[in-house]
């Protein structure tokens, strides 16, 4: 354990307003009684016999729920929606046709008055306390349910709706049911902000991993630094013979010599400003991260107040695995975020539709309001007590972090880091990383070629990379004599800058093999192999590139140089 975080206790939840009691309508059973009434009736003017089974009475809509004389289509019960909407005086309702699981079909009506679910009494459960560190408040369903999410089972979460319909408050109240309810240990945070004034009240909160980041450039390296982590996190998984982080936390958990593994939450908290400009980029990074990201315990949250097909592409969409629906205007827009129609008909102030990946359907939940009051509560209580808590080398990594150049493979690299790690001393997959500015999986395979190939010594746990060739036997041998070289095996003849043999590795008869001895390399175009005199050693003598710098060295067919 970090010693920062030893005595470390989430913000209590005093800090949060009290619930207070639903407003009790004496006559309410009455008319829900009445509403029935005029439902039945409704159909039955228009020829469909319904019966209504069950009411149920939420925060903001109540539900009924109807069985239909067999033989109806569900086609005619849609085609009743306006109607059913004037019979009820009800600015907008929504049907539910069928149920899943079930023969009968729901229609949901907006409540005179709406209540507001507030979040204490959701995080006071025990229900609630003694759930995963990733389990966060999402509202009350119909019924008055209280509605949790676990985020390590949700994969990528996107929160999307129409401007002031609830997409804001719903993520923060996401945060402030973290900050009561999980330690830094546990959860770290990273927030992009690229509208600037969103997570401004969160900063320096003790769970962030790194500041708050508010440039939409920085945000997409972050994203691609996560994609690094998540594979150095699922190597090191592999190396340890454990298939995701709760089993190496569990497996590890009293050793202090071993890297304790926190949940890593990524937030964002205005989606389209990262595709404007950036879009092919966070595609390829939710690409990767989808599949991958939950064994390594790294989740991300996209939330989007412009839910149009420009930003939620079908790339996104594919890698998205849970979806929470707030108000908006089109059913067209609707199906962006769900594939399905519902959205548009919901009422605003907090009223979704929660789509989380191990549900068949849609649920409707009126979400938890916190105000600003008690965030800032909660969010002072932490910044007085313990302060930011930021993870310098994840700062310094996330500085650095660039898209991945596909044209820095690890051959066109390999030279340039052969140099790096002997000038150094050191070699490892996130100084290789840092060094070059390229991704994880180019830095480790570089490292697994280095080690092929003799320059570093094999795996030792958290211990550095022995490196096992000098800085003046590469230099030396880098710049070697190429004609030199060559001439030990191959009768060379000059024409013009080249000079001109039979190459030694294959039994082509006509000189197709060349040297250029001004750019110390040797080039055959009949086999095609070609490279420097490391590399020409290399292949006629079956070694690797140690041996072969060993062995030029050695026969000294190195130039003079002046090292100093």
């Amino acid at each position: 354990m970090d010693k920062r975080f030893e005595n470390y206790k989430p913000a209590p939840t005093s800090l949060l307003e009290a619930d207070l009691e639903m407003s009790v309508d004496a006559d309410l059973n009455n008319k829900l009684k009445v509403n029935a009434h005029i439902l039945e009736e409704t159909f039955k003017g228009f020829g469909i016999d319904v019966k209504v089974v069950d009411i149920s009475h939420g925060f903001s809509v109540t539900r009924f729920e109807l069985t239909a004389a067999r033989g109806t289509k569900i086609s005619s019960i849609f085609a009743l929606e306006e109607d059913l909407q004037l019979a009820m005086s009800a600015y907008s309702i929504r049907i539910e046709a069928p149920i899943c699981g079930k023969s009968t079909f729901a229609i949901e009506i907006p409540n005179e008055v709406k209540e507001k679910v507030h979040m204490r009494n959701l995080v006071e459960k025990n229900e609630y306390s003694t759930s995963t560190p990733l389990t966060v408040t999402i509202g009350r369903d119909v019924d008055g349910r209280a509605v949790y999410s676990d985020l390590a089972k949700m994969y990528p979460l996107l929160i999307a709706g129409n401007m002031g319909s609830g997409t804001v408050m719903c993520y923060n109240t996401i945060l402030t049911s973290l900050l009561v309810h999980s330690s830094p240990e546990d959860v770290r945070l990273i927030l992009i902000d690229p509208k600037i004034v969103e997570f401004y009240p969160y900063k320096n909160i003790p769970n962030l991993l790194v500041p708050v980041i508010n440039e939409p450039k920085k945000g997409v390296s972050a994203l691609i630094w996560a994609v690094n982590e998540v594979q150095r996190r699922l190597k090191y998984l592999e190396e340890c013979q454990v298939s995701d982080i709760d089993k190496y936390n569990e497996k590890y958990k009293n050793d202090p010599d071993k890297e304790h593994m926190p949940y890593l939450l990524i937030v964002i908290s205005e989606f389209s400003e990262l595709m404007i400009d950036y879009s092919s980029e966070v595609e390829k990074c939710l690409s990767r991260l989808a599949p991958l990201s939950r064994a390594a315990g790294i989740h991300l949250i996209l939330a989007t107040q412009r839910p149009t097909s420009d930003v939620i592409t079908s790339n996104v969409y594919n890698n998205i695995g849970s979806r929470i629906a707030f108000a908006v205007k089109e059913a067209t827009t609707s199906n962006v975020i769900l594939h399905e129609h519902g959205a548009e008909k919901l009422f605003g102030h907090g009223d979704m539709l929660y789509f989380p990946i191990t549900s068949p359907n849609a649920i409707r939940v009126q979400g938890v309001f916190v105000s600003e009051e008690e965030t800032k509560a909660v969010v002072d209580y932490l910044i007085n007590h313990y302060g930011p808590m930021y993870d310098e080398s994840a700062v310094e990594s996330l500085d650095t972090s660039t898209l991945i150049d596909d044209r820095k493979t690890p051959d066109v690299l390999f030279g340039e880091t052969v140099s790096f790690v002997t000038s150094s001393g050191t070699a490892s997959v996130s100084v290789i990383q840092r060094h070059f500015g390229i991704g994880y999986p180019t830095a480790a395979r570089l490292i697994d070629t280095l080690e092929k190939e003799g320059i570093i010594g094999p795996f030792e746990g958290s211990k550095p990379r022995t490196v096992l060739v000098t800085n003046e036997a590469w230099l030396k041998a880098k710049n070697a004599d190429i004609e030199a070289v060559v001439s030990r095996y191959v009768t060379l003849s000059r024409e013009g800058n080249a000079l001109w043999g039979i190459c030694p590795f294959h039994e082509e008869k006509t000189p197709s093999f060349a040297v250029l001895p001004d750019k110390r390399i040797f080039k055959c175009y009949g086999c095609g192999k070609g490279g420097d005199a490391i590399r020409f050693i290399m292949e006629k003598e079956h070694m690797n590139c140690a041996d072969a710098i060993r062995f030029i060295v050695e026969q000294g067919l190195s130039e003079k140089l002046d090292i100093n």
